[in-house]
């Protein structure tokens, strides 16, 4: 699929070209963007159709004829090469486990203020509870991430228990913690 789309940086407007399949980037003139825009239905705006009205046949003939071109290596209208699976209706595509609201480094500089996250409460889930999160996610699921967060003196232990019990499913498994009390 070809995107055409216009960026303005200062007081230039650049026009390109994005091939999402084959990743091609193409900056592009103004009459090429437009007769792109053509090409692919998309609306023109009042200024843009009196822009194109401008532009001769032969003009527009030789620019889609470098369009076909490029398409044809390749660069352009790449056929979609990314197969989707539909979804079973029910099938749960992603967990997250905030394990525990609560951090021990107490970093004064840090987003989670102190460790606290701008709450009153250092509030940790139980394992049981995490577990079962598991639990149900391999049950209503395939081909799925778990990303497992969280802060804390057995945020490890806790995400090492978690982690056992999807290993067996062919679970990615993403743990996001500082990993300081990693060998406790």
């Amino acid at each position: 699929m070809t995107h055409p789309f216009c960026f303005r940086f200062g007081d230039r407007t650049y026009s390109f070209l994005y091939d999402t399949e084959s990743g091609s980037l193409h900056n592009v003139d103004h009459v090429t963007f437009l007769c792109a825009k053509e090409r692919y239905g998309l609306d023109f705006t009042e200024q843009e159709k009196n822009e194109y009205a401008r532009v001769s046949h032969t003009d527009r003939d030789e620019i889609n004829a470098e369009l076909d071109s490029l398409a044809a290596e390749g660069a352009l209208d790449s056929p979609c090469t990314v197969t989707m699976n539909k979804k079973r209706i029910g099938e749960v595509k992603a967990l997250c486990l905030h394990i525990c609201h609560d951090c021990n480094l107490r970093c004064k500089y840090c987003f989670a203020d102190e460790g606290t996250y701008h709450t009153s409460d250092r509030a940790h889930m139980p394992v049981e509870v995490g577990l079962k999160a598991v639990d149900f996610l391999i049950a209503n699921s395939q081909d799925v991430a778990v990303l497992i967060q969280g802060q804390g003196v057995g945020v490890v232990q806790v995400a090492g228990r978690q982690v056992r019990s999807a290993a067996g499913a062919g679970l990615l498994i993403d743990l996001a913690a500082h990993g300081v009390l990693s060998g406790s």
